[in-house]
């Protein structure tokens, strides 16, 4: 599998990377080991970066998985801010999909192009979200 990640309970980090070629089954493997692990707790960030990725082999299907794990994991992701980095535009598209579906489920979640984007926003004041800013 080439997705590998590191929780950081220290700092509330959770750093996903994956390289080179991705299927809807390592997609699937990596996201269950992360919110089986017992040192994953809700309210954590997680900073997904997918650049290295050759994301046309990652389906619809695979997003639906993806989802129904979140869901069936749903406390382990309350009050979590996920800030997925991707570089392809089918990358790009397929998160924005994952995005749009996991909205009202207390998983907070924004795709970005560039890691400095998303580590500021990942970083930033919640409250500042609310407010517009």
């Amino acid at each position: 599998m080439s997705i590998s990640y590191t929780i950081d309970a220290d700092k509330n980090l959770v750093v996903i990377t994956a390289r080179g070629m991705v299927k809807d089954n390592d997609m699937a493997t990596y996201r269950n080991e992360l919110l089986e692990s017992p040192q994953m707790s809700p309210g954590m960030r997680i900073l997904t970066d997918f650049r290295s990725i050759q994301a046309d082999q990652f389906t619809v299907d695979g997003v639906n998985r993806y989802i129904a794990i979140d869901l069936a994991h749903a406390d382990k992701l309350q009050n979590t801010r996920e800030a997925i980095v991707t570089d392809s535009d089918i990358g790009f598209g397929m998160a924005r999909v994952y995005q749009s579906c996991t909205s009202s489920s207390g998983h907070v979640l924004h795709v970005f192009r560039q890691i400095e984007a998303a580590e500021t926003w990942l970083f930033g004041n919640p409250e500042d979200e609310a407010a517009g800013a």
